[in-house]
C-alpha cells in the first residue's frame, strides 16, 4: 500500500481492496472484504503507521467518502472529468 505525500498535503494511504470504508479500519470491523483471519493484523499495521506520520488520511478505492478524504488531505477537490483533460 503505497503512502504518499506533498508538502502541501497529509500524508495518504491508499488502500484499495483492503476495506470498503475507511472508518472501519479504525474500528477493526473485517466487513465484505479481505481475509477476516489475516486482516485484523493488517488493520492494526494502517493504524500503527498514523503514530510516525500524524494527519495520515486512508482511502480507499470502494467508499463513496474518499473524495472527501483526499479533499481533506489536499485542500484540492479532484474531479476525474476535468483531470483526464
Amino acid at each position: 500500500m503505497p503512502v504518499t505525500q506533498t508538502a502541501a498535503s497529509n500524508p495518504i494511504l491508499l488502500v484499495g481492496d483492503l476495506t470498503y470504508e475507511a472508518g472501519l479500519i479504525e474500528q477493526g470491523v473485517v466487513a465484505g472484504m479481505g481475509n477476516k483471519g489475516t486482516s485484523p493484523a493488517i488493520f492494526e499495521k494502517v493504524r500503527r503507521l498514523k503514530e510516525p506520520l500524524p494527519g495520515l488520511v486512508i482511502v480507499d478505492s470502494h467508499d463513496p467518502g474518499a473524495g472527501g478524504a483526499l479533499l481533506h488531505a489536499t485542500g484540492r477537490l479532484f474531479d476525474i472529468d476535468k483531470e483526464k483533460r
